[in-house]
């Protein structure tokens, strides 16, 4: 629970700043919205995170499931994606592209279909 709550943290902050910077298609000189790529994004969490985040719904305080962190009102496809792009110890520091930023949202919302597609 104590991780959660500072993940909540850290993307309520972290959504703020997104605010006051370009989206992720225009920081990648795109004038078209991102759309994302549901199997691919399972496959880059797959790859990448999944050894840490289960893609089943499990009661781990210190590392939320994708399920979790899809059916979390709190965490909008905004807040994910500026968490995404910055990411925060206790995860490790790699980049994605901002196409990998949405195939990973759109797998979410494949999780939790009636989540809703937030900016």
């Amino acid at each position: 629970m104590k991780y959660e709550l500072a993940v909540a943290a850290a993307l309520a902050a972290i959504s703020m700043t997104s605010l006051q910077t370009a989206s992720a298609s225009e920081r990648a000189g795109q004038g078209a919205k991102l759309y994302g790529d549901a199997p691919r994004g399972e496959a880059i969490v797959t790859k990448w995170c999944a050894g840490c985040h289960s893609r089943e719904p499990v009661a781990d305080d210190r590392v939320p499931s994708f399920a979790s962190l899809a059916a979390n009102a709190d965490h909008t496809d905004g807040v994910i994606r500026a968490f995404l792009m910055h990411p925060h110890r206790p995860m490790p520091p790699f980049e994605l592209e901002n196409q990998q930023i949405e195939d990973i949202i759109a797998y979410l919302h494949t999780l939790a279909p009636g989540r809703p597609r937030a900016p």
